[in-house]
């Protein structure tokens, strides 16, 4: 069965975003009808034409697609578009703000207008605060979240993540939206107007970011040391480079590994008493790292993982694309999707399974410019057989706050894998359950601390109750069983094969409750060479082939300096797979098994850029500059750096007005993106003289009066108490019982009529005795922030 056959959907989106989103559906069985304004969608031109259709991202983010040519600045247009909206179930939008001011469509208003209709708008920076309804860019979005400190020499020229990390968050909510949306569609017979934010969606993904800067008890730990450090380039060998950990109850493997490469004299060293900080990412392994990378140079990359593995640890070597892709683990998941066209290259497909759900043998092509007017525009009405597949409610919506409200999850998962998940199931309003060991999740051990309690913890565990259950006693799984007769879902990252010894696998569970929705999250998956290898976030980094497009050009393949954000996003591919296997039980009444892996999750944030990669490209670290925009990197001006991007051509005539070059933008070298990647030598040095004579203010000011995207590169004590980011709550404080004042990233979805909410979560077995006695009461909100 494929989950979204009979669903119709709208896509009224250029760039990234809104099409991943769109995507995700085509993959899922759904039609997608491309809306096209006469020039194409802007990502035709992302980089060098793959085809006739467009570039190699264009071709990837559109497969599947149907197009249609619509100018929703004429009125005639706007009809047709009207007369196609009745046979929709859904409506995606993402629109340059000139060209949404242009066309004049309240999407909300239309949305009131269709009830059978859900409606997902996307925003880059937010439309509240002072820069609200001005352009985003990628790059922009990086700049004014923070992350790019973490990345890049401190006191250097700014580096970017080398992938779309912002565009894709906003993608994966937006799915995430729609398909909560269609989800309350079959149960209370209407639709839904909801928004998602990009840059909102980029800030939720740096919770744990945010939550360890909240005034910690100590100022340590690598999320509030990271932009302060050097490049973290791992840990360098004779013909690559490697990653390093023993986990924090594995001193003796440590020691063992110390002996093996003649380093015994480590572990009885009083230096070395708080080892693990020397390892890993830790806070001393610059100074006191210096005896293993000594050690590493003299080995290959696969006889320093190999020995590091041999003792119990875990280490990775750092890949580029084409290394990763031919890795057997890579091969045992399958995670590429192959062409109907022979000749056409595979393609990153979903990042998550449902046990429920057939993929497509092969995946269509991308379509050509308004190839499908004909059949789906007739005379501004929508094709013959065109219907509105509006269902009638099976049920009266579940009281509680938010879309979710009434939905019951058990959350037995540690880490930021699996409960980062169900933190967002909670902020949608389900009823989330934290299960715990007496021994306690292994997160609690990292830095830094808030009142006691790592801040990690903390944020990945808001909007949850808790209870602690002894899994190896038979009394406590028969309780845990008892919920889990309750639950709607269940989730859990255990290695493999643990689950099942604990008496949690999938086949007891959903023998025990039919309708139950089992969320599965592992490193390397559950098949393979390397599936019973632990991985964590940094791991992942070097392994996915992420590292290879990070930092200043010509350099070694850099990792982020902090973790989370991989382990996040695994997390918001499992919460897709839950809105698919949810929407499914309204139809089939059962249940099924969502499984997702780091690796894959890793692979669809970076999809942009294996599209490349797979259509004979060369993705590489530039630094700022990305390979497919042209200008889109920082600019020195006289007194700090600022992110300037033009993502159409529009945006570049709007570009060369503001800076006082207007005939730049009718140069024939400059006047599309494709001439402009192939004469960056000739351009960039022009716009850096100019952009060096001003000071960031007066470019900022210029710039955005142009709507040109553009921002500084900030930290968190600038843009903690910005009116911009408070007026979007693009970061919220919330005041817990427990730890006092705790910031994170705001709720990224804006559900009209039932709203998504952050509140604090419990302290660890808060809720046993109330929740494990034979009943699970039902969720009482008392505070929302």
């Amino acid at each position: 069965m494929q989950t979204f056959a009979q669903t119709r959907i709208l896509e009224i989106a250029e760039g990234a975003a809104g099409p991943v989103c769109g995507l995700c559906f085509v993959d899922l069985g759904a039609t997608v009808i491309k809306v096209e304004p006469p020039h194409g969608d802007r990502a035709r031109e992302w980089g060098p034409p793959a085809s006739a259709r467009g570039s190699a991202i264009f071709s990837h983010l559109n497969r599947g697609k149907l197009s249609v040519i619509l100018d929703l600045a004429v009125a005639r247009d706007r009809r047709r578009l009207e007369a196609l909206v009745p046979a929709a179930d859904a409506v995606i939008v993402h629109m340059d703000p000139a060209q949404r001011s242009e066309c004049g469509i309240d999407w909300r208003e239309m949305s009131a207008r269709h009830p059978h209709l859900v409606v997902c708008e996307i925003d880059d920076l937010g439309d509240a605060g002072p820069l609200g309804g001005l352009p985003g860019s990628e790059l922009v979005m990086q700049a004014m979240s923070g992350f790019t400190r973490y990345l890049g020499a401190p006191g250097a020229p700014p580096c970017r993540i080398g992938f779309e990390v912002a565009w894709m968050a906003a993608g994966m909510h937006a799915f995430q939206a729609v398909a909560i949306g269609l989800w309350r569609r079959v149960k209370t017979g209407v639709g839904q107007f909801v928004r998602v934010g990009g840059l909102k969606s980029l800030l939720s993904l740096k919770s744990i970011l945010l939550a360890a800067q909240s005034e910690p008890d100590e100022w340590k730990g690598f999320h509030v040391l990271g932009p302060h450090w050097p490049p973290d380039y791992g840990w360098p060998t004779r013909d690559g480079q490697v990653t390093l950990d023993f986990r924090h109850h594995q001193r003796d493997a440590w020691a063992a590994f110390c002996r093996k490469i003649g380093l015994g004299h480590l572990p009885g060293h009083p230096d070395y008493e708080d080892w693990r900080s020397t390892i890993y990412i830790g806070d001393r392994r610059h100074r006191y790292g210096e005896a293993y990378r000594t050690a590493f140079a003299a080995m290959s990359s696969q006889e320093a993982s190999g020995l590091v593995n041999e003792c119990g640890g875990i280490s990775v070597k750092f890949h580029d694309y084409a290394e990763m892709l031919a890795h057997p683990q890579v091969a045992a998941l399958d995670p590429l999707v192959e062409a109907a066209d022979p000749a056409a290259p595979r393609q990153v497909g979903l990042p998550f399974r449902c046990s429920g759900h057939a993929l497509p043998a092969r995946f269509d092509a991308a379509p050509e410019l308004g190839a499908d007017s004909p059949r789906v525009l007739v005379d501004g009405a929508p094709a013959a057989g065109a219907k509105n597949k509006r269902r009638e409610p099976v049920s009266a919506p579940a009281a509680g706050s938010g879309p979710l409200g009434g939905l019951k999850v058990l959350d037995a998962s540690m880490g930021a894998v699996g409960p980062w998940a169900g933190a967002l199931l909670g902020q949608l309003g389900a009823d989330v359950v934290k299960l715990e060991s007496p021994e306690g999740d292994f997160i609690r051990n990292n830095m830094p601390a808030l009142r006691g309690m790592s801040t990690t913890y903390i944020s990945m565990n808001l909007n949850k109750r808790g209870i602690v259950l002894n899994l190896k006693d038979g009394g406590a799984r028969r309780r845990a069983h008892e919920l889990t007769g309750k639950a709607d879902v269940f989730i859990e990252n255990f290695r493999p094969g643990v689950a099942e010894r604990l008496g949690l696998g999938y086949d007891e569970l959903s023998a025990l409750n039919p309708r139950l929705i089992y969320a599965s999250a592992t490193g390397f998956g559950r098949v393979g060479p390397m599936a019973a290898i632990g991985a964590t976030d940094p791991h992942i980094q070097a392994f996915s082939g992420s590292t290879s497009v990070n930092g200043a050009a010509g350099r070694l393949r850099e990792r982020l300096r902090c973790y989370a954000l991989f382990d996040c996003v695994t997390s918001l591919c499992l919460v897709q797979g839950i809105a698919t296997a949810l929407y499914a039980r309204e139809s089939t009444g059962q249940g099924q098994r969502v499984d997702v892996t780091m690796l894959e999750a890793a692979l669809a944030l970076q999809r942009m850029r294996i599209a490349e990669h797979l259509a004979g490209g060369e993705p590489k670290p530039m630094g700022s500059a990305t390979t497919y925009l042209v200008p889109d990197q920082a600019f020195g001006t006289q007194d700090r750096h600022i992110a300037v991007s033009a993502t159409n051509d529009r945006q570049w005539g709007a570009c060369c007005r503001a800076i006082g070059w207007p005939g730049l933008a009718d140069d024939p070298r400059f006047c599309t993106n494709p001439l402009r990647i192939a004469h960056r030598g000739e351009l960039i040095p022009q716009l850096e003289a100019i952009f060096v004579t001003r000071p960031s203010a007066y470019w900022l000011q210029v710039l955005r009066a142009a709507r040109v995207p553009c921002s500084t590169f900030s930290s968190f004590s600038e843009f903690r108490y910005h009116a911009h980011y408070l007026a979007n709550e693009l970061i919220v404080t919330i005041d817990t019982p427990h730890w006092g004042k705790v910031t994170v990233g705001g709720v990224p979805w804006e559900f009209e009529g039932a709203p998504a909410s952050i509140r604090a979560g419990p302290m660890p077995g808060e809720h046993t005795d109330e929740i494990v006695d034979g009943h699970w009461p039902d969720l009482t909100i008392n505070a929302v922030s």
